[in-house]
C-alpha cells in the first residue's frame, strides 16, 4: 500500500491505496514524488517529540504520529495504532480523572501490574 497524508492547508483527505503488486506501487510513489518534490515534508520521531514536548501537538496526535512512523495506519484494517494502556480503574461507572489510582503504573510493564500474573510469567 501507499499511504498520503495531507495538511490541514491541503484540500484533500489522507488516503490509503491499495496494490496488486510492489512495481505498481513504486511507479506511483515515483511519479507522485517527483511531481510533488517541492511539497513533500520529512519528518522524524525526534521532530514529533519536539513538538509534542513544547506542546504544540497533543498527547494523542503524537502517538498516532509515532504509529504512522513505524508504518502502523488507521487507513489499513490489517493495522492497527498502538496506544498505552493506561487505565487501571475497569470497576467505576465513571473515572475521577484526578485521581491516580485511576491509572496504572507507567514504571512497569502490563504483565508485571499484577502480582499473580507476573509470578507465572516468571
Amino acid at each position: 500500500g501507499l499511504e498520503v497524508f495531507c495538511t490541514e492547508n491541503d484540500l484533500c483527505s489522507d488516503i490509503y491505496l491499495k496494490f496488486y503488486n510492489t512495481e505498481d506501487r513504486d511507479n506511483v510513489y515515483f511519479y507522485v514524488s517527483t511531481y510533488l518534490e517541492n511539497h513533500i515534508t520529512e519528518h522524524t520521531a525526534e521532530s514529533y517529540m519536539l513538538q509534542w514536548q513544547r506542546g504544540h501537538i497533543s498527547n494523542y496526535q503524537y502517538l498516532l504520529h509515532l504509529n504512522n512512523l513505524a508504518d502502523r495506519s488507521c487507513n489499513d484494517l490489517s493495522q492497527y495504532p498502538v496506544f498505552p494502556w493506561i487505565i487501571a480503574d475497569y470497576s467505576s461507572s465513571e473515572l475521577d480523572l484526578t485521581n491516580p489510582e485511576t491509572f496504572r503504573d507507567l514504571s512497569k510493564p502490563v504483565g508485571a501490574l499484577n502480582k499473580e500474573r507476573l509470578e507465572r510469567l516468571l
